[in-house]
């Protein structure tokens, strides 16, 4: 009995042995998966702020063009704005010249029509035949300087459609 209580009092050091470097193991593994744990978190927020430092740059130099992209609109919008009230302006300007015009036209008929007349009277060939070739001729260059007139008003106009078809286009892109 006695040899049995010391083979099991044996058996027993050996397993309180075995368990003891167990513990001892798992202790240590327990340590080193601690390391591991802390030097994958320093790895993950080093990496977590280098992601960050390359980003910021990036998202500043959107919100810059961002920026400028709503400063160009607003200056687009405000060159449109400008060029409408020319265009309202020249249409105005060309309404009145074509007004003048009609006016005008109209007046030469009726000296044509007269200087005809008089043209055809033997009794009048002298100076008054001549007074109304002078005023037909200062009544003609009259309408050619409106017609004139009207074709640079009517180009400026094709160029301010242009200019605002560009500026729209400009935008659309931008956008």
């Amino acid at each position: 009995m006695l040899k049995e209580l010391t083979t099991q009092v044996v058996e027993v050091k050996k397993e309180i042995e075995t368990i003891n470097e167990r513990r001892d193991n798992l202790r240590s593994e327990k340590n080193q998966l601690d390391l591991e744990k802390e030097n994958i978190q320093q790895d993950l927020k080093m990496k977590e702020q280098r992601e960050k430092d390359r980003l910021i740059p990036e998202i500043e130099r959107y919100q810059k063009m961002i920026e400028d992209m709503k400063k160009n609109i607003a200056d687009n919008e405000t060159a449109v704005e400008k060029e409408q009230a020319k265009t309202e302006e020249l249409n105005e300007k060309n309404t009145v010249l074509e007004n003048k015009k009609d006016e005008l036209r109209e007046e030469l008929d009726g000296l044509t029509a007269t200087y005809i007349k008089i043209k055809d009277e033997p009794n009048r060939l002298g100076k008054g035949n001549d007074n109304l070739k002078i005023a037909v001729d200062h009544l003609r260059s009259e309408l050619d300087g409106i017609n004139r007139d009207i074709a640079l008003t009517e180009q400026h106009m094709k160029d301010e459609e242009e200019v605002q078809k560009f500026c729209k286009e400009e935008m659309a892109v931008k956008s």
